[in-house]
C-alpha cells in the first residue's frame, strides 16, 4: 500500500506515512480513509493532531496535486487542531504548502521536531 493511517486514541494523534506516486484509485482511496480518520479523532478533546510522515513521497503528478486541492477546500474543516508533514524534497515541501495553505499544518524536515510542535503548548 502506498500510505498507513493509524488512529492513537490516548494521544489524540493520526499517524500517517504516504509512500511513493500516487494514480487516481489509490487517491480515492485514501481521500475516503482519511477523513473517516479525522472525523473519528475531531470528536475528542482539543488539541487533536496529524502526524504525516512524507518523507518516501515525492512531488506528485498536477493530478493527484489538484485532488490534494480539492479535498482541503471540500473538507478541511476535518483536519485535526495541528497538522505536522515531515519532507525531506524541498520540492515537495513548496507543493504541501501550496495545496494545503493552513496555519493548522507545519512542515519539518525531521520528526524529532514535528512532534515537539506537535506536542507544544496548546493552543498557539
Amino acid at each position: 500500500m502506498s500510505y498507513a493511517i493509524e488512529i492513537r486514541e490516548a494521544e489524540r494523534l493520526v499517524l500517517i506515512r504516504l509512500e511513493g506516486t500516487w494514480d487516481e484509485v489509490t487517491m480515492a482511496r485514501y481521500e475516503k480513509e482519511i477523513i473517516a480518520a479525522f472525523q473519528q479523532i475531531r470528536r475528542f478533546p482539543s488539541p487533536t493532531r496529524a502526524l504525516n510522515d512524507a518523507r518516501g513521497y515525492p512531488p506528485q503528478p498536477t493530478a493527484i496535486a489538484k485532488r490534494y486541492e480539492e479535498l482541503y477546500k471540500q473538507k478541511g474543516q476535518y483536519l485535526p487542531d495541528r497538522v505536522a508533514v515531515i519532507m525531506d524534497s524541498a520540492v515537495a515541501k513548496l507543493q504541501a504548502a501550496r495545496v494545503v495553505p493552513d496555519k493548522r499544518m507545519r512542515i519539518f524536515g525531521d520528526e524529532k521536531a514535528a512532534r515537539a510542535w506537535l506536542f507544544s503548548p496548546w493552543p498557539d
